[in-house]
C-alpha cells in the first residue's frame, strides 16, 4: 500500500495535465516574449518580470486565446498593464502600479479551466 491513502491511489492525471499545461504556456510565453523556457517559471508576473505592456498586451492575449482555444469575450486587463508610452508622455509607465498582477500560473489555470476569466486572479 505504499503511496496510497487507505488503499486509494491519488489521481496522477491531474498532476500530469497541469505539468503539460505549464510547459505549453511557458513555451508559448518564451516564444512570444523573447525568453528561453528555462528562464521562466509559474510565479513570474507578465508586467513586472516579462515586461509586457502597451499594445503588446493585446497581441499577447489574442495569440494566447488562439493558441489555447480560449474566448476573450469578458477579459479586461486594463488595470493590470500600463498603456503605450510616447516621447511626450513617458509618465504612465513610470508611475503605474497594477491593480492585479497576472502571473504565468494564472494563464496555466486558464488553460486548465478552459476559460480566460480574470475573476480568480
Amino acid at each position: 500500500m505504499h503511496g496510497t491513502l487507505y488503499g486509494i491511489r491519488p489521481d496522477m492525471s491531474d498532476a500530469r495535465e497541469k505539468s503539460a499545461a505549464t510547459r505549453r504556456v511557458i513555451e508559448f510565453l518564451a516564444q512570444q516574449c523573447g525568453y528561453r523556457p528555462d528562464e521562466l517559471d509559474e510565479s513570474m508576473d507578465l508586467y513586472g518580470d516579462l515586461k509586457v505592456w502597451g499594445d503588446d498586451v493585446d497581441e499577447l492575449f489574442i495569440e494566447f486565446s488562439e493558441e489555447f482555444g480560449l474566448a476573450l469575450d469578458e477579459v479586461d486587463v486594463c488595470g493590470c498593464f500600463p498603456g503605450e508610452v510616447n516621447l511626450f508622455n513617458p509618465f504612465p509607465r513610470l508611475f503605474f502600479r497594477p491593480k492585479r498582477r497576472i502571473r504565468i500560473k494564472h494563464l496555466v489555470d486558464a488553460v486548465l479551466q478552459k476559460t480566460l476569466s480574470l475573476i480568480h486572479i
